[in-house]
């Protein structure tokens, strides 16, 4: 496919029109916001202001690789996190102040947030401290089930659509292993958005999220950045448990980074040999021993921040 010209022609003149129309169509003036990319357009004048928790989103703008333009971006985060836009909802339960997007398909949860958008919010992050945050709370959103569900009620995270849901649950798993050195293993190299070069256009970008190879160096936006929006320096690679050490720690600590030890090859039987380690020989017999029973530990309480802080982060 990849080799098809006639279909890399016809892929890149409808990447050209449809970016065409957003620049065209799809960014609208805000009186609260500035500049701002719009949720819906239709071509006539008429717009849509809101963000859906699906992907994609405008949240996701950075996560899909979308060569976007930043000043506009960050006039569009700000709106997504404001009572400007009509899906951003916020609410507190047990001591865990909740705050994110929802979306029209679950009006029947009052207030619903969507896990999914609060995990987004983290990956498009490259503060450790704003993902630890987010981390905790969505484990705490899962109301003791273990599992990301499709929507919460931020006033009471028990009252929830969607008993198990993989989407988020596979988003959860990258934005964990987004705080780690380790993902998705040691020689793999960190966790970044980064950006991938057209073979055949050099001048074209494609960012996107993936994991880094040792060998490969994230590729500049061609796009010089706003003087007022600094650029964000790449995110230190902790240990999940220093990351964790970040938000619970003393101000005086700091966390260690420490390298993940490689797991050691296993010894390689013959055929022979590992039946007889199942049988065993004729004169002993293998004892089993009862497996532990994992136990749950309730969550800590979270360092409380407002909203203005969590935005920054």
């Amino acid at each position: 496919v990849w080799d098809d010209e006639s279909m890399v022609k016809k892929a890149r003149k409808l990447r050209q029109e449809i970016d065409d129309g957003i620049q065209q169509y799809g960014i609208v003036e805000h009186t609260n916001h500035g500049r701002i990319y719009a949720y819906e357009v239709d071509g006539l004048g008429n717009y849509l202001l809101m963000d859906d928790a699906n992907v994609p989103s405008l949240l996701s703008i950075p996560y899909l690789g979308y060569d976007y333009d930043r000043t506009i971006f960050v006039n569009t985060k700000r709106f997504l996190f404001s009572k400007d836009n009509p899906m951003f909802h916020e609410g507190k339960h047990d001591g865990v102040a909740y705050a994110g997007i929802g979306s029209p398909h679950t009006k029947f949860i009052a207030s619903s947030i969507w896990p999914m958008a609060m995990i987004m919010e983290g990956l498009v992050s490259n503060n450790a401290t704003h993902k630890v945050v987010l981390v905790e709370k969505l484990l705490a959103s899962s109301a003791g089930t273990g599992w990301m569900h499709e929507s919460f009620n931020p006033n009471n995270p028990a009252n929830f659509s969607r008993p198990w849901f993989c989407w988020p649950d596979s988003l959860f798993a990258e934005l964990v292993m987004s705080l780690t050195e380790a993902c998705p293993r040691p020689e793999g190299g960190g966790y970044s958005i980064k950006g991938w070069i057209d073979r055949d256009n050099a001048a074209h970008v494609v960012r996107g999220s993936v994991f880094m190879k040792p060998t490969l160096s994230p590729t500049p936006h061609p796009t010089t950045p706003h003087p007022t929006t600094p650029m964000a320096q790449p995110l230190p690679q902790l240990s999940l448990d220093a990351a964790m050490q970040v938000v619970r720690g003393s101000s005086d600590t700091k966390p260690t980074l420490s390298p993940t030890p490689m797991p050691q090859p296993l010894t390689q039987l013959s055929h022979d040999d590992a039946l007889q380690a199942v049988r065993g020989s004729s004169d002993t017999k293998p004892t089993l021993s009862p497996t532990p029973r994992p136990t749950t530990s309730m969550p800590q309480p979270l360092p409380q921040l407002s909203l203005d802080d969590a935005i920054q982060l």
